[in-house]
């Protein structure tokens, strides 16, 4: 859109879903097993893991601006933030009420 004469304004971004904050939990508390997550309690676990996603927060800014990039870090997002899951919960609504979700298939190689 910018490249196109509209402004944009450059938001800091956290991804905060996934697998490698997860894979640091379970090394950190030597969990192995589904199993010790739910012993821990589901939602101890999430807090854990809710815990060690900004911590390099600080970092990235000084770096990104070192860089030159115009980012604006006050007013980030974070995919963990309930407002942001219901605006993707939101734009998936409206995709579905357009018909343009659909179920397929695909061959996925494995590597």
């Amino acid at each position: 859109a910018c490249q196109t004469g509209h402004h944009v304004t450059r938001r800091a971004g956290w991804d905060c879903h996934g697998l490698p904050v997860e894979y640091e939990i379970d090394q950190k508390l030597n969990i192995t097993h589904r199993d010790q997550v739910l012993a821990m309690g589901v939602d101890k676990y999430n807090d854990t893991c809710r815990g060690i996603v900004t911590r390099y927060t600080k970092e990235w800014e000084k770096t990104v601006t070192r860089l030159g990039r115009w980012v604006d870090f006050e007013n980030d997002y974070k995919t963990m933030d309930p407002t942001f899951m219901e605006s993707v919960w939101w734009v998936f609504k409206e995709l579905f009420k357009k018909d343009l979700v659909y179920q397929g298939y695909k061959v996925m190689p494995f590597s």
